[in-house]
């Protein structure tokens, strides 16, 4: 499944090339990502310790999200701040 979303987006300043934008990232959190664009994503992610430790966080706060849990009113406003802050770079 190509959808057409690119590498593009700020450098985080390592050698891991030109990091995913916000989309691309929120499509491979939400396992929309196949083939070439997924494997793309994934090598990236082992190269760049910036986005490999954002994608952690994001994850952590959606899991946190999914459950009923007491407090998950201040979770879903942690994920939207942490998705806000990706997307501004």
């Amino acid at each position: 499944m190509s959808n057409n979303r690119d590498m593009r987006g700020a450098s985080s300043g390592n050698s891991a090339g030109e990091c995913p934008d916000a989309l691309t990232v929120a499509a491979y959190l939400d396992g929309r990502l196949e083939g070439a664009e997924l494997a793309a994503v994934e090598r990236h992610l082992a190269a760049c310790r910036k986005c490999a430790t954002d994608v952690l966080e994001l994850r952590e706060l959606l899991d946190n999200v999914a459950g009923d849990e007491p407090g998950r009113e201040e979770h879903v406003r942690e994920a939207a701040d942490k998705a806000k802050k990706l997307v501004r770079g």
